[in-house]
């Protein structure tokens, strides 16, 4: 019942579960998109697993408790994907699939080939606003746990991070047979549009996704994909 719940009512993230607050965003959407009204069921969560059920009171989004916080097990394999941003995509869209697919931690990578360059500022504006995009996927798929975003990373930065991470190539083998069932974490990288040079290529595992060449963009989809079904089996086999 208590993951049906979850699934069935709206999630809202606010600061204090004990003495929950929706922000005016949130009130907008639940009231005007959503036509929701006094009585109706919410849930609110701290964005770290744990959330409560409430109930809306006005009609200017005042809530009132209906059950005790409840939290979430945390997912046993931690699920990473770190892409190169293409030309002409935007990284929300693919940070906002990454979300809905359970991807714990998302990074954005710059590699020798990459198009789209990031100073410091440029760098800086991104983040904020994938901050902004992975804690509106939370909501719209009520994930009650908010990825961390991390950026914007050499690829020698990102491998040094967690040494079993792998690069997504066509060369590459399964992944399954680069981890083992029993790992905590698993990560990947998918390159630019030109893919990894040879040098990158040659630092870590190569691990092929379903399908052919892929577009880049695709690709960390697919990535997130696939990581997402083997987190489940490892769990499973755990």
């Amino acid at each position: 019942m208590i993951a049906e719940r979850l699934r069935k009512y709206p999630l809202v993230f606010v600061d204090d579960l004990d003495a929950p607050v929706l922000a005016a965003g949130d009130v907008a959407h639940l009231t005007r998109s959503l036509r929701f009204g006094v009585g109706d069921a919410v849930n609110v969560g701290d964005g770290r697993g744990r959330w409560a059920p409430v109930r809306l009171t006005s009609a200017d989004g005042d809530v009132e408790l209906t059950g005790a916080p409840v939290a979430e097990s945390a997912p046993s394999t931690r699920l990473g994907v770190g892409f190169v941003p293409t030309k002409g995509v935007r990284p929300e869209s693919v940070v906002h699939k990454l979300t809905e697919l359970g991807i714990q931690e998302i990074s954005i990578l710059r590699s020798e080939r990459s198009v789209v360059t990031f100073d410091a500022a440029k760098s800086e504006r991104l983040l904020r606003k994938l901050a902004t995009t992975v804690r509106e996927a939370c909501l719209q798929c009520r994930q009650p746990f908010v990825p961390e975003i991390v950026g914007v990373l050499r690829l020698g930065d990102f491998l040094d991070r967690d040494g079993d991470t792998a690069l997504c190539d066509p060369d590459g083998s399964s992944l399954g047979s680069v981890v083992s069932p029993d790992q905590s974490a698993l990560s990947v990288a998918v390159g630019p549009e030109g893919g990894w040079s040879p040098t990158e290529r040659s630092s870590a595992s190569l691990v092929a996704l379903p399908g052919r060449v892929l577009r880049a963009e695709t690709a960390a989809i697919a990535a997130g994909v696939v990581l997402a079904a083997h987190g489940e089996i490892g769990s499973v086999e755990k």
